[in-house]
Protein backbone atom coordinates (compact mmCIF):
# COMPACT_ATOMS: atom_id res chain seq x y z
CA UNK A 1 0.00 0.00 0.00
CA UNK A 2 1.29 3.21 -0.58
CA UNK A 3 0.70 6.25 2.09
CA UNK A 4 1.58 9.61 1.94
CA UNK A 5 2.45 11.72 5.22
CA UNK A 6 3.43 15.39 6.21
CA UNK A 7 5.83 16.32 8.70
CA UNK A 8 4.91 14.82 12.39
CA UNK A 9 1.58 13.09 10.26
CA UNK A 10 1.41 9.32 11.73
CA UNK A 11 -0.59 6.24 10.79
CA UNK A 12 -1.79 3.11 12.95
CA UNK A 13 -1.02 -0.11 11.09
CA UNK A 14 -1.19 -3.76 12.67
CA UNK A 15 0.79 -6.46 11.54
CA UNK A 16 0.51 -10.61 12.74
CA UNK A 17 -2.39 -8.96 15.23
CA UNK A 18 0.34 -6.51 16.68
CA UNK A 19 -0.18 -2.47 16.44
CA UNK A 20 2.36 -0.25 15.25
CA UNK A 21 2.49 3.40 14.60
CA UNK A 22 4.83 5.19 11.90
CA UNK A 23 6.14 8.71 12.23
CA UNK A 24 7.40 10.71 9.85
CA UNK A 25 9.54 13.29 11.77
CA UNK A 26 11.01 15.25 8.46
CA UNK A 27 11.85 14.51 4.83
CA UNK A 28 13.56 15.88 2.05
CA UNK A 29 13.56 14.99 -1.82
CA UNK A 30 15.95 12.59 -1.16
CA UNK A 31 15.75 11.32 2.37
CA UNK A 32 13.06 10.55 4.87
CA UNK A 33 13.38 9.93 8.74
CA UNK A 34 10.60 8.23 10.31
CA UNK A 35 9.98 6.50 13.56
CA UNK A 36 7.81 3.01 14.48
CA UNK A 37 5.99 2.56 17.44
CA UNK A 38 5.81 -0.28 19.45
CA UNK A 39 9.64 -0.83 20.64
CA UNK A 40 11.30 2.42 19.02
CA UNK A 41 12.67 2.06 15.78
CA UNK A 42 14.11 4.84 14.10
CA UNK A 43 14.75 4.83 10.10
CA UNK A 44 16.52 7.00 7.65
CA UNK A 45 15.64 6.29 4.18
CA UNK A 46 16.95 7.58 0.87
CA UNK A 47 15.54 8.19 -1.88
CA UNK A 48 14.40 4.60 -4.00
CA UNK A 49 15.61 2.68 -0.72
CA UNK A 50 14.30 -0.21 0.85
CA UNK A 51 14.55 -1.35 4.05
CA UNK A 52 13.11 -4.39 6.06
CA UNK A 53 12.45 -4.46 9.35
CA UNK A 54 11.55 -7.36 12.12
CA UNK A 55 9.31 -5.46 14.51
CA UNK A 56 8.46 -8.09 16.86
CA UNK A 57 12.40 -9.69 17.49
CA UNK A 58 11.37 -13.41 15.65
CA UNK A 59 14.65 -12.97 13.16
CA UNK A 60 11.76 -12.75 10.29
CA UNK A 61 11.34 -9.27 8.54
CA UNK A 62 8.01 -8.15 9.13
CA UNK A 63 7.57 -4.71 7.31
CA UNK A 64 9.12 -3.73 3.51
CA UNK A 65 9.18 0.18 3.45
CA UNK A 66 10.32 1.68 0.23
CA UNK A 67 10.64 5.74 -0.10
CA UNK A 68 9.80 6.67 -4.01
CA UNK A 69 9.80 10.42 -3.06
CA UNK A 70 8.15 13.61 -2.64
CA UNK A 71 4.49 14.43 -4.43
CA UNK A 72 3.26 17.69 -3.51
CA UNK A 73 4.68 18.38 -0.43
CA UNK A 74 4.24 14.69 0.96
CA UNK A 75 6.30 11.80 1.30
CA UNK A 76 5.26 8.87 -0.33
CA UNK A 77 6.17 5.50 1.05
CA UNK A 78 5.21 2.26 -0.13
CA UNK A 79 4.27 -0.17 2.86
CA UNK A 80 3.90 -4.25 2.55
CA UNK A 81 3.58 -6.81 5.26
CA UNK A 82 6.29 -9.52 4.91
CA UNK A 83 7.48 -12.54 5.92
CA UNK A 84 11.47 -13.30 5.30
CA UNK A 85 13.56 -14.93 7.32
CA UNK A 86 16.76 -12.95 8.51
CA UNK A 87 19.68 -14.55 6.83
CA UNK A 88 22.05 -15.61 9.92
CA UNK A 89 24.87 -13.98 8.95
CA UNK A 90 22.87 -10.42 9.11
CA UNK A 91 21.76 -11.64 12.28
CA UNK A 92 25.07 -11.46 13.55
CA UNK A 93 26.19 -8.51 11.90
CA UNK A 94 23.06 -6.36 13.22
CA UNK A 95 24.27 -7.42 17.28
CA UNK A 96 27.90 -6.92 16.60
CA UNK A 97 27.19 -3.42 14.72
CA UNK A 98 24.73 -2.45 17.94
CA UNK A 99 27.34 -3.74 20.73
CA UNK A 100 30.11 -1.79 18.41
CA UNK A 101 27.57 1.49 18.21
CA UNK A 102 26.66 0.93 21.81
CA UNK A 103 30.78 0.73 23.41
CA UNK A 104 31.57 3.62 21.13
CA UNK A 105 28.47 5.23 22.80
CA UNK A 106 29.39 5.02 26.20
CA UNK A 107 33.04 5.58 25.18
CA UNK A 108 32.30 8.61 24.05
CA UNK A 109 29.94 9.50 26.31
CA UNK A 110 31.98 8.65 29.74
CA UNK A 111 35.15 9.97 28.60
CA UNK A 112 34.54 13.69 29.34
CA UNK A 113 33.64 12.62 33.08
CA UNK A 114 36.10 10.06 33.48
CA UNK A 115 38.89 12.24 32.66
CA UNK A 116 37.64 14.93 34.78
CA UNK A 117 37.41 12.57 37.83
CA UNK A 118 41.38 11.36 37.02
CA UNK A 119 42.59 14.56 36.39
CA UNK A 120 41.42 15.35 39.86
CA UNK A 121 42.50 12.11 41.52
CA UNK A 122 46.11 12.45 40.06
CA UNK A 123 46.34 16.52 41.25
CA UNK A 124 45.00 15.31 44.62
CA UNK A 125 47.84 12.62 44.54
CA UNK A 126 50.33 15.23 43.47
CA UNK A 127 49.32 17.47 46.50
CA UNK A 128 49.69 14.94 49.05
CA UNK A 129 53.13 14.23 47.84
CA UNK A 130 54.24 17.81 47.65
CA UNK A 131 53.00 17.95 51.45
CA UNK A 132 55.11 14.74 52.49
CA UNK A 133 58.02 16.11 50.97
CA UNK A 134 58.07 19.03 52.72
CA UNK A 135 57.31 17.48 56.23
CA UNK A 136 59.93 14.86 55.42
CA UNK A 137 62.49 17.80 54.78
CA UNK A 138 61.55 19.77 57.64
CA UNK A 139 61.95 16.41 59.82
CA UNK A 140 65.42 15.51 58.46
CA UNK A 141 66.85 19.57 59.03
CA UNK A 142 65.64 19.05 62.47
CA UNK A 143 67.17 15.83 63.16
CA UNK A 144 70.22 16.53 61.31
CA UNK A 145 70.44 20.20 63.63
CA UNK A 146 69.41 19.23 66.85
CA UNK A 147 72.06 15.81 65.82
CA UNK A 148 74.89 18.33 65.96
CA UNK A 149 76.44 18.18 70.28
CA UNK A 150 77.08 22.28 69.72
CA UNK A 151 73.14 22.48 69.14
CA UNK A 152 71.91 19.73 71.08
CA UNK A 153 70.69 22.23 73.65
CA UNK A 154 69.92 25.26 72.14
CA UNK A 155 66.03 24.44 72.55
CA UNK A 156 66.68 24.71 76.78
CA UNK A 157 68.45 28.29 75.64
CA UNK A 158 66.84 31.06 77.39
CA UNK A 159 67.54 34.99 76.64
CA UNK A 160 69.29 36.75 79.40
CA UNK A 161 67.01 39.22 80.75
CA UNK A 162 68.18 42.97 82.14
Amino acid sequence: MVEYFSYGQSANFSIKGEKHRLVVNSFSSDSIYLQIFSEPINLFLKLNEINKIDLNKDNFYDLEIFFSGVVLNKSSLFLKEIHEEIPVMKIFEDKNESLEEKAETEIIEDSPIQMDKIIIFVLIILILFFFSVLIILKLVKAIIFYSNPINKYISNYEVPRR
